[in-house]
Order: structure tokens, then C-alpha cells, then sequence
């Protein structure tokens, strides 16, 4: 039989902030710790509430139109209130949104986009945030050759929903029949944009993403159905993609 260790009892520091975050977390329901102010806690419980709603609100705009107040703030409070967000950074709630969202029971009255639609948000945040400078594009005469990457202000993406669509007056009910494939970027005047990208750009940039360091032969090679009829006339289509990719600073050489 395998004994648990004893735990020694918290000191009577420890119990109070225990507490203390229990109150902050869920004011409703659990009481003010003893010998505590109930002003200055009310207070200090919103504040943190308040920062942390003005924080997500700016991080997803699009799904706050989505929501009157009420519901927003109730659920920016069952976040506060359940999930237990491991990063010190403010910037990086948003992440920490976005896993309590994949984890918790979707409501009836919720659209069936929401996690995705806040993954983008997330990553067109994520992108501008980013402290990487855009690529140089690569000599052309080299491009074929060299290993490659993709820049690490660039994301390939793919949603059941069209997210980059969704607005107030346009909130699907069910996902249409295609995927929506699409790239996230920083321009050099750094704006984030989007591309709309046909299925085989989105696997020639994942291909990318995931195996960086090869030739631009390589992943085309790859990719190039055995049963297609005109390998050649498929290398050449790549290349003018990946190009393109080049050209706008979205490629790295490795």
C-alpha cells in the first residue's frame, strides 16, 4: 500500500492569501476573509476584475460585438472565477482565455465559432505583438535552392468557420462545406493583414512551418501528387506561389 506523505499545515500567512484569492475569484459566493476590510476588498476585487475585462475585451473585439454586456462580464467573471491562468503576463491572458474556452462545456446560446473565432483574434494579436522584424526577401536566383522557413510573423491557419467573416450581421449557424484556409501576416508598414488561400497554398506553408530547412524543390516535391499529369507544369505553379510568399518578406532562408 503506497502511504501519501503528510502535509504540514499551512502557516496562518498562507491560509489568509489562499483565502484572500478564493474571495478575489468568486466575491459571490465565497465570504471576506476575517480581519479583512470589506471596503478595501471590494475594492481591490474590482480592480482586478475591471483590469482583467478591459484587458480580454481589447484583446477580442469581434467577439465582444457579439455579446450584449451582461453576458460578456459573466463570462469574463466564470474565467476569473474557474480557470487558473499560469502566466504572470498580462499580455498573455489572452492565450490563457483561449484554453479556458477549449475546455469548458460550449452554452446552448453561445455560437458554435466562439473558440475559433478567438483563436484568430488571438493570433492577429499575437502577430502584431511579436518583436520579429519582416524577412528580406531572398535573391531570386536562390530561392529555388536554399532552405527555407517561414517567418515567424506569419501563421497559416484553417477554421470550420469563415472567422475572418464573422461579424454582428454575419454569424453562421452551422460551418459551410469548405474550410476556410488562411494566412496571417505583418506587413512592413506593420499592419496585420490575412490572405485567403487555396488548400494547397495553406499545406505548402504548413509544410513549411513544420519542416523548415528544405528547398523549395523539396516541399514541392513533396506535395506533387504522384497521379498528376504535368509534375512540371505543378513545380512551376509552386514557384510562382512560393514567390509571391517571397516577395512580401514572409520566408526566411535557413
Amino acid at each position: 500500500m503506497v502511504v501519501a506523505p503528510i502535509q504540514p499545515p499551512k502557516s496562518p500567512l498562507a491560509q489568509t492569501q489562499e483565502n484572500f484569492t478564493r474571495y478575489l475569484r468568486n466575491p459571490s459566493e465565497v465570504a471576506i476573509p476575517e480581519g479583512l476590510d470589506p471596503r478595501r476588498m471590494g475594492v481591490y476585487q474590482n480592480l482586478v476584475y475591471e483590469n482583467i475585462f478591459s484587458l480580454l475585451s481589447g484583446f477580442f473585439p469581434v467577439m465582444v460585438s457579439l455579446f450584449n454586456e451582461e453576458k460578456w462580464r459573466a463570462l469574463i467573471a466564470e474565467f476569473i472565477r474557474d480557470f487558473k491562468a499560469e502566466t504572470p503576463y498580462f499580455p498573455k491572458l489572452g492565450e490563457e482565455f483561449i484554453y479556458f474556452l477549449s475546455e469548458r462545456e460550449a452554452q446552448e446560446d453561445e455560437p458554435a465559432f466562439l473558440l475559433e473565432l478567438a483563436h484568430y483574434e488571438w493570433v492577429e494579436l499575437e502577430i502584431y505583438m511579436s518583436e520579429e522584424n519582416l524577412q528580406t526577401p531572398i535573391p531570386q536566383e536562390q530561392l529555388s535552392n536554399v532552405g527555407l522557413s517561414l517567418s515567424p510573423l506569419a501563421k497559416p491557419l484553417a477554421y470550420h468557420y469563415p472567422v475572418h467573416q464573422i461579424s454582428e450581421d454575419f454569424q453562421p449557424k452551422t460551418p459551410p462545406p469548405e474550410a476556410s484556409y488562411l494566412l496571417v501576416f505583418r506587413n512592413p508598414q506593420d499592419d496585420v493583414r490575412f490572405f485567403e488561400l487555396q488548400l494547397f497554398s495553406y499545406q505548402l506553408l504548413c509544410q513549411i512551418t513544420q519542416s523548415p530547412g528544405l528547398s523549395a524543390q523539396e516541399y514541392l516535391h513533396n506535395l506533387c501528387p504522384e497521379t498528376h499529369t504535368n509534375p512540371d507544369d505543378f513545380l512551376q505553379q509552386g514557384m510562382g506561389l512560393i514567390s509571391n510568399f517571397n516577395d512580401s518578406g514572409l520566408l526566411a532562408q535557413v
